[in-house]
């Protein structure tokens, strides 16, 4: 589902700038999906315009027992500069 319905979902939501996807090497049973976006009134408009929809079309309830999202800011002193990077 994540292939077919999610990331096509996501990737048309504007503000959208990239993510990953990860499942426990340990049990195989719990997920962690990380999305970076634009600024936190993108990611609110994916919420309130595509989430719905995708997990309906997803069927999550089927595969997912528990849902929960936190929100993090990434400090812009933090970020590193890939021309940083190169020779």
């Amino acid at each position: 589902m994540q292939r077919k319905v999610w990331n096509p979902g996501m990737k048309k939501a504007e503000g959208m700038l990239g993510g990953e996807f990860a499942r426990s090497q340990k049990d195989g049973l719990p997920f962690l999906v990380l999305t970076g976006w634009t600024n936190h009134q993108a990611h609110q408009n994916y919420m309130a315009e595509h989430f719905s929809g995708l997990k309906e079309t997803a069927a999550s309830e089927q595969d997912v027992v528990e849902l929960t999202g936190e929100q993090l800011i990434v400090e812009e002193l933090w970020r590193i500069s890939p021309s940083l990077h190169t020779k």
